[in-house]
């Protein structure tokens, strides 16, 4: 059975549990609360836009995890989709993911952990003064000690490093999100 690493980075506490549908679940659960899906159970689970994706087929694939879930994918359909794939993948993989879920944490505490090509890193940022409902995805191609490589948009950008909150602050611009969701490409 593999194994699933989830680290609370607000109290440095790892906790290690099997792999079930109810784990996977839970381990998804902030993110698709992020777009909108209180309701999870009430939801048309292959609704889509964009015909040109193959949405049956890859939640078809992922859907026998979820047996008690449905989702409804009507915005961000693509975006959801390749993480939603990404995590599968992970999982098959045996490659532990690591959820925060809280912003109160050292930064340099989860590049200690695990290269960023290794984990799906799940934040969310708190901005009181700028808060909205939106999420910013971007895909993180590599990092060194001085900066974060990404894509944003088809476009490569650089974020400096400072093993703090404030290199999410600068990537999400000011507060604008309220959620960073990292995956590798």
């Amino acid at each position: 059975m593999n194994k699933l690493v989830t680290i609370d980075l607000s109290r440095f506490k790892k906790v290690k549990q099997e792999i079930s549908d109810e784990c996977i679940a839970c381990c998804l659960e902030s993110v698709l609360s992020y777009y909108g899906y209180k309701d999870k159970s009430k939801t048309d689970f292959y609704s889509i836009l964009k015909p040109n994706l193959n949405f049956k087929g890859v939640m078809d694939k992922i859907a026998p995890l979820y047996p008690k879930l449905k989702f409804n994918f009507q915005n961000h359909n693509g975006d959801i989709i390749q993480l939603l794939d990404f995590v599968k993948n992970k999982l098959d993989n045996n490659i532990p993911i690591i959820t925060a879920i809280k912003s109160d944490y050292n930064l340099q505490s989860v590049f200690q952990q695990k290269s960023l090509d290794q984990i799906l890193l799940v934040v969310d940022i708190i901005n009181p003064v700028a808060k909205s409902d939106k999420t910013h995805i971007i895909t993180v191609i590599g990092y060194d000690d001085e900066r974060v490589i990404f894509y944003e948009q088809g476009e490569q950008k650089y974020v400096s490093v400072n093993y703090d909150n404030s290199v999410f602050e600068t990537i999400i611009q000011g507060g604008k999100y309220d959620t960073l969701i990292i995956f590798e490409k």
